[in-house]
């Protein structure tokens, strides 16, 4: 029900619109009836009125300047002003005050029932559309997550059906040069098995604020972003144009959202990039291409981006390919950088540069990343003890190795072997 309030200095004018007309009828409520202006903008203040009746000429404070405080003050109520002078000069600066109707006196009672009539639809037709809206920016979120699951799994494949709603959803998707990045949070399980739900929220939010800071919001690139499951991420990103140059820029966008998390977060995280398409209905086969492009890794135990087109890890320098094969054959020996020069011919200073270069770690670091990994997976199997794990990945102090294996995971060997006997 609508509310309405009446202002008009005539008692009898005021009485008869409240007595003579049955406004329950119409679904109209008058919340109060006022002689001036000052009063019938401190009752307006105070209840907010849908619709107001005012009459022009008041005592104290007209219906002029009333209906200009009314604005002033910020309420939206609908005003249909009364009044006895049937001049242009009033109906023009009642209705620049944002008046919806203007009626003469004496006032007939039909037409005032269907002047309120037609306010109170234009109202509640404003609110549904208000309402609507609301509702559906509630739902945005969702709608654009589920266009991306329907993009990427090929059951949105007619183009006709696409632009529609990439139009509807007001999406910034181009229709040729794009690709899909998927970014996987790597042992979710474990993880959420040991994590406080408060550290791994704060994770969630600055992995968006990085794929907004990084490509979203980038002026090179425009695209859309949905969380396809707690632990995985999907990007659709359109680029310049298809050629090397860009996707090395892609890449390198995507090696700053692993820096930037490395740098308050221990959580190792994957990232995949599929090839340039200038077909949106070819994304769900880049969506298969960037899942695997996950497991291009030069080395296990990293986070690391991965590229499809780089299927024999292609962009590696050579030394450091041969590097990554001795540590991977060597891990559980004493090696180090120098050993590795020795074996590979170049000096050791030049190999770690290539190691800052190419991969932004240190030699030792990629050395304890693998032996770390390699840990992991004879964790699983929980017959073996916790000195005979360590002195299978290179490490002779059990202790010292429980300290790496912490700091690099955020979790003791013992947490970490624990985790699979909750599951």
């Amino acid at each position: 029900m609508l509310s309405m309030l009446v202002v008009d200095d005539e008692y009898l004018v005021r009485s008869g619109i409240k007595e003579t007309i049955n406004w329950q009828d119409y679904n109209i409520s008058i919340l109060g009836d006022v002689s001036d202006g000052e009063q019938g903008l401190e009752l307006a203040m105070k209840y907010k009125p849908d619709i107001i009746l005012t009459d022009i000429r008041m005592p104290f404070m007209d219906g002029l300047e009333f209906m200009s405080r009314i604005r002033d003050n910020g309420l939206d109520s609908s005003i249909i002003v009364l009044s006895g002078y049937e001049e242009f000069n009033y109906v023009k600066t009642a209705m620049q005050n944002g008046a919806e109707a203007y009626l003469l006196k004496p006032i007939d009672n039909q037409q005032l029932i269907e002047t309120v009539e037609k306010v109170a639809n234009k109202i509640r037709e404003k609110r549904k559309s208000k309402q609507y809206l609301e509702k559906f920016k509630n739902e945005l979120p969702v709608l654009r997550k589920q266009f991306v699951k329907d993009m990427i799994s090929g059951d949105l494949t007619s183009w006709e059906e696409i632009l529609d709603k990439i139009r509807f959803l007001e999406l910034s998707i181009e229709f040729s040069n794009n690709l899909v990045i998927v970014i996987r949070l790597d042992e979710y399980d474990t993880l959420l098995k040991l994590q406080n739900p408060a550290e791994f929220k704060r994770f969630k939010e600055e992995l968006q604020k990085c794929i907004n800071d990084n490509l979203l919001q980038n002026s090179d690139y425009c695209g859309i972003a949905a969380e396809e499951s707690d632990a995985v991420w999907v990007v659709l990103l359109h680029i310049a144009k298809n050629d090397d140059k860009e996707v090395e820029n892609v890449r390198k966008c995507c090696k700053e959202i692993i820096d930037t998390l490395s740098r308050n977060f221990r959580q190792q995280i994957s990232i995949g990039i599929s090839r340039v398409y200038d077909d949106l209905g070819k994304l769900s086969l880049a969506y298969k291409e960037a899942y695997a492009a996950l497991d291009y890794k030069i080395i296990p135990g990293n986070s690391s981006v991965g590229y499809f087109g780089d299927r024999e890890l292609i962009g590696y320098r050579r030394e450091i390919k041969d590097a990554i094969k001795y540590i991977k054959d060597n891990f559980n020996k004493d090696i180090s950088v120098e050993t590795a020069s020795r074996e590979l011919y170049i000096s050791p200073s030049y190999l770690m540069f290539l190691f800052r270069k190419e991969l932004n770690k240190t030699f030792n670091e990629c050395l304890t990343d693998y032996r770390i990994y390699k840990a992991k997976e004879l964790m699983k199997n929980t017959r073996y003890k916790i000195y005979e794990i360590s002195e299978s990945v290179g490490y002779d102090d059990e202790k010292y190795f429980s300290q790496v294996f912490k700091k690099v995971t955020g979790m003791s060997p013992s947490e970490y072997i624990r985790s699979f006997s909750r599951g």
